[in-house]
């Protein structure tokens, strides 16, 4: 049986930057078929950055939202005003889904909250912080 994994916008840029097929990776570092999640407002984010962003990332985020169609669209009430970052901390709570990202901030904010984590560590691989049940 698969499990699921949130998946954040500048995480599926990671094979167009980086080289790195990330969805194997997941799959191998998890031990299990991933099936990896596409929250709304990520898929938004890749739209503004295909077409407003510089030249790079715009190339980048199309390819990002071409990747993002083998992804599960899961719908989640989104509060008024809240942050993307915040709302993807706040569904992995909630879902207890881990969240793959390449983001930072978002790491940190992940961390804070108790939720797992996968992230790319040397730009090379990825790395799981968390339980992974």
């Amino acid at each position: 049986m698969a499990r699921r994994v949130i998946v954040d916008s500048n995480f599926l840029m990671i094979p167009f930057e980086a080289g790195l097929d990330v969805f194997s990776e997941l799959e191998k570092i998890l031990s299990v078929k991933v099936e990896p999640v596409l929250l709304p407002p990520v898929g938004e984010e890749l739209e503004r950055l295909a077409s407003k962003g510089k030249p790079k990332t715009r190339r980048i985020a199309s390819s990002a939202l071409r990747l993002a169609e083998k992804c599960v669209k899961l719908e989640y009430d989104r509060r008024q005003g809240e942050s993307v970052d915040d709302y993807l901390v706040r569904v992995a709570r909630e879902t207890g889904l881990p969240v793959a990202t390449a983001d930072l901030e978002l790491k940190r904010k992940l961390r804070a909250e108790g939720v797992s984590t996968i992230y790319i560590r040397g730009g090379r691989r990825l790395e799981l912080e968390g339980r992974w049940e």
